[in-house]
């Protein structure tokens, strides 16, 4: 973990996060943006125990990367990589996914949809 933290952690801000979901297709992606809303949303609760924020941040810096094993240019395969790290990661993460956080992540879709 301390390799791809060091790797990928230094790609993730929230900056970089809101600017990589913008680039992203609707059509393509929805699925995709929504875990990673869902993870950003978890990743700002305190009550997050710091090893899921880490592995949050390594996930994240991921999606962000430019470049990672399935480069995001190439049509269609290019996010699969990225939905499988968010997927297994939101797998890790759901004993965190509260109410609360569920209605966080609507606000902020709905703002982006717009």
């Amino acid at each position: 973990m301390d390799i791809e933290k060091e790797k990928y952690g230094k790609y993730y801000s929230k900056n970089k996060l809101w600017d990589k979901i913008i680039s992203i297709p609707k059509s393509v992606g929805k699925g995709l943006i929504h875990k990673a809303v869902v993870l950003y949303v978890i990743l700002t609760n305190e009550d997050t125990p710091t090893w899921l924020k880490i592995s949050i941040v390594v996930a994240l810096g991921y999606f962000i990367c430019p470049l990672d094993a399935v480069p995001d240019f190439i049509p269609f395969a290019g996010y699969a990589d990225d939905l499988a790290v968010l997927t297994l990661l939101m797998a890790e993460a759901s004993i965190y996914d509260t109410e609360d956080v569920s209605k966080r992540v609507r606000k902020i879709e709905e703002e982006w949809e717009k």
